[in-house]
């Protein structure tokens, strides 16, 4: 009865150390299951971290290109604008010349026809000068 018991007694121990054992190989399992889900979490989250980096330095780059082209159109447009206003200044400053050239052309032949107006009067009292002598 004693062997029986001690029999028994060391089943019991036995399958007391198999169930601990059985409770450890899952608990190690369970720990090793969970540990992956989160380095498998924690690698999904930094994918996801990266895509949006790579969006938002897509997006800035997008957003500096467009403003890199609106400032040269605003550039160009300025430049066009200064070039036109030079053309202008320059075609009235031509014409401006072009008229006081006119106004001294015609200031010069007036004062021709009168000094010959007036050599013709002085010609003409000469001659008659010197019919009156005759």
């Amino acid at each position: 009865e004693e062997e029986e018991e001690e029999r028994k007694k060391v089943e019991a121990r036995a399958a007391e150390e198999l169930e601990r054992e059985k409770e450890r190989q899952l608990l190690e399992k369970t720990q090793r299951r969970l540990q992956e889900e989160e380095a498998e979490r924690k690698k999904a989250e930094e994918a996801e971290r990266e895509k949006e980096r790579q969006l938002f330095e897509k997006a800035q780059q997008r957003l500096q290109e467009e403003e890199e082209e609106e400032r040269k159109k605003v550039e160009a447009r300025a430049a066009e604008e200064l070039e036109r206003e030079k053309e202008r200044q320059l075609l009235e400053k031509t014409q401006r010349r072009l008229q006081e050239e006119e106004a001294e052309r015609k200031k010069a032949e007036e004062a021709e026809r009168e000094k010959e107006r007036q050599l013709f009067e002085k010609a003409q009292q000469r001659l008659q000068e010197e019919e009156e002598e005759e």
